[in-house]
């Protein structure tokens, strides 16, 4: 027997092995993967996302950018729902039958050899091989509630699919969003008890699965492989077609993998064609690739439904969403100038493009946008487009330093959330009104307003919003002298913020420690964070932030370390950046570098 395949026989016998698998074992059933970008090859692999972005019209090299971005398949997914596409709409497409791989995995368990299974796809397929196999005592759990349950008391004999399954289309939609927003923590306690040991398994083996679950799985993994407590080894397969299985170094295996399991202590790589390994354990026939399920021609068929400025719209909203910017701002246009399009369209592009101009520095072009798009949303009683053109106009004003006006924008904004229970909705118009406040030199108020919102962020489960809090409090603590608790809510932000994987986030926060650190009297650590703030801010593209570090950078700079005229130089580059931009916080740097110069 394969020397390879001897290591994974060993641990069958020994009943002490569980299977982890993702994607790649229904291919074959005619389910598509989710589509990638291999850097090395610099080929486009098909996929569910590949299709529909190609379906809206991206071209290869949009393609190259969107999967360099790293956007995970169920943040895109959310994405689209909340543009209106109904998942019953394209639930054929994961509607297959069990392929090879399905059914030898079933011959497994029949035989007592294997006892749980984890998988991230939302197919049916694992279900169909069991009723072949005439196996009924196998409880499957792909919600919440159930997951709750199997965590208070796992089953021996168990199927977790844990991003949910396709015979619940209402649920599907619910688990992509909570994954995509990060809202859940039960479905990270799952990943936890499958990647840990346990009584039922000591060893994981992961097959068919790309490691692209930037949101979801990947942050836990790093998390657990950091703490080195209770890790189960890993047999992590790489499938290579027509190829003899062989053993080799994790340094070998994809990126994704490379990055999630190189610090793992008990890991062992294989690399060759999966059937090799099943066809050394058991009996199954192989009938090669199954009766396909035409995915393609669905979502070809979904999108060429559309009307021509609804997926312009779509394209733009992507491409806004990997900071391609300047083509998202050319497609808005197009759907603005379209005499065909559709109200509702038409404010969503005016909104859409006001972000862009606001981000551009262009904040009174930005807000007459946003304007237009609020007489839409009211001409059609729109509430949901009315919180976001109201919310938009707020952020614009802030900016331009209109801050009364700002303020009452944010109230208008949460009174429409309230009307809608929209939980979320109110911690976000809390949260903005109390950054006003802040402005308006109200602290007290301000902090009351920001522990209001991370009450409501903590009950509905939405992580990055509690962080936010954190991050902001921390500002007002600052201020008020209270450093050591202002230290420990940035510490807790950032500790939340890498845990989601959002290390884009981190630039406010590193801003932040750096003038917490500054204001103990650390000479050391305030430019280290400094320095990690602006490299983000850079790559973001984000004026804003980076004229604020700049200042911090110069002021620090000449008042703690007398580097006067290497400060000042830092202080006139931001002022010069917020000229251009057209920021409202001109008057205050320019009292800053007074200060200093005399």
């Amino acid at each position: 027997m394969n020397k390879a395949i001897e290591i994974i026989v060993s641990h069958l016998k020994r009943k002490e092995l569980a299977i982890f698998c993702g994607a790649g074992i229904s291919v074959p059933s005619g389910i598509p993967a989710v589509g990638s970008y291999d850097e090395k090859s610099g080929k486009i692999a098909e996929g569910i996302v590949t299709k529909i972005l190609s379906s809206i019209g991206f071209t290869d090299k949009q393609l190259i950018s969107f999967f360099k971005e790293k956007m995970p398949f169920e943040a895109f997914m959310e994405f689209l729902i909340q543009d209106g596409l109904n998942l019953k709409d394209i639930i054929k497409v994961f509607d297959g039958e069990p392929s090879y791989y399905h059914k030898a995995i079933a011959g497994l368990l029949n035989d007592n050899l294997l006892h749980q299974i984890c998988t991230t796809n939302f197919d049916r397929c694992f279900e169909k091989a069991f009723d072949e196999y005439g196996i009924a005592d196998f409880p499957v759990y792909y919600k919440m509630n159930q997951f709750q349950e199997f965590l208070r008391e796992p089953v021996y004999r168990s199927l977790i699919k844990i991003h949910g399954c396709i015979s619940d289309p209402a649920n599907m939609a619910i688990t992509i969003k909570e994954i995509a927003r990060k809202e859940s923590r039960k479905r990270d306690h799952v990943t936890r008890y499958f990647f840990s040991k346990s009584t039922f398994h000591q060893v994981l083996l992961i097959i068919g699965y790309s490691c692209s679950d930037h949101f979801d799985i990947s942050p836990v993994v790093r998390q657990l492989i950091l703490k080195n407590q209770n890790l189960c080894k890993i047999i992590f397969w790489e499938f290579e077609s027509d190829k003899s299985p062989v053993q080799i170094d994790i340094s070998a295996v994809g990126r994704n993998s490379r990055d999630l399991f190189e610090n793992h202590p008990d890991i062992v790589c294989i690399k060759g064609d999966l059937k090799d390994l099943f066809e050394a354990l058991i009996p199954i026939k192989n009938e090669g690739v199954c009766v396909s399920t035409h995915w393609q021609e669905i979502i070809e068929k979904h999108y060429r439904q559309k009307a021509k400025s609804e997926n312009l719209l779509l394209r733009g909203k992507v491409l806004y969403q990997i900071d391609e910017r300047a083509s998202a701002n050319d497609l808005f246009d197009k759907v603005i100038g379209n005499q065909e399009a559709q109200q509702k369209d038409l404010a969503v592009a005016y909104s859409s493009k006001g972000l862009i101009l606001k981000h551009w520095g262009m904040l009174k072009q930005s807000l007459k946008l946003q304007r237009e798009a609020e007489k839409i949303y009211r001409k059609l009683k729109d509430k949901r487009g009315l919180i976001v053109a109201i919310g938009n106009q707020a952020l614009v004003l802030r900016r331009l330093g209109k801050f009364k006006e700002a303020l009452e924008l944010h109230q208008a904004e949460g009174e429409i959330c309230q009307a809608l229970n929209d939980q979320n909705g109110i911690a976000r118009s809390i949260g903005n009104s109390a950054l006003v406040l802040k402005y308006m030199d109200d602290l007290e108020g301000a902090l009351a307003l920001h522990k209001q919102e991370q009450e409501i962020f903590i009950l509905t489960g939405d992580k990055g919003g509690e962080a936010r809090s954190y991050g902001n409090q921390s500002l007002i603590l600052r201020r008020k002298g209270l450093l050591t608790e202002a230290l420990r809510l940035l510490i807790e932000e950032e500790r939340i913020y890498l845990d989601l994987g959002k290390i884009n986030l981190l630039c406010h926060n590193y801003e932040t420690q750096a003038l917490v650190y500054s204001d103990m009297g650390d000479l050391c650590k305030p430019m280290i964070y400094h320095k990690k703030a602006e490299e983000i801010y850079l790559v973001l593209r984000d004026e804003w932030g980076l004229t604020t570090t700049l200042v911090n950078q110069g002021a620090f700079l000449a008042k703690k370390l007398g580097k006067t005229l290497e400060g000042c130089i830092l202080i006139e580059n931001g002022i010069e950046i917020a000229r251009q931009t057209g920021d409202g916080r001109i008057k205050e740097f320019t009292k800053i570098l007074k200060n200093i110069t005399g």
